[in-house]
């Protein structure tokens, strides 16, 4: 269970528990459908974004959403199944990145700090 997922279970107990609300937990494969489906009216909130992101969704695709309040933000991580730390990439290796610019400037941050390709 993914770290977010246990969060909004726990967020989902407190709402019942304390305020009587019963809160249906929507899982969606694709980063784009949550705000497609609010902006549709087929969910009520979604808490998955940070605020650049949000406002690039506006931006590109016309919502009329506004942020209502804050949420975690979680940090990137790198996977591989042939190494097992960053320290093992050579030159030339193949990394993919995200193809969103929101998402590409967390990457690019996080890959600075790490000391990835200042060579």
């Amino acid at each position: 269970m993914v770290a977010e997922q246990q969060v909004a279970e726990v967020a989902q107990k407190v709402a019942k528990d304390k305020y009587g609300l019963d809160v249906e937990l929507v899982t969606f494969n694709d980063y784009v459908l949550p705000n497609e489906a609010l902006s549709k009216g087929d969910i009520d909130a979604n808490a998955f974004q940070h605020k650049p992101y949000l406002d690039q969704q506006l931006k590109d695709r016309g919502y009329k959403l506004v942020a209502v309040g804050n949420t975690f933000v979680y940090p990137i991580a790198g996977y591989s199944k042939k190494i097992k730390s960053l320290d093992e990439l050579q030159d030339g290796s193949q990394v993919a990145v995200p193809n969103d610019p929101t998402n590409l400037w967390s990457f690019t941050a996080a890959a600075a700090k790490s000391g990835l390709g200042s060579n």
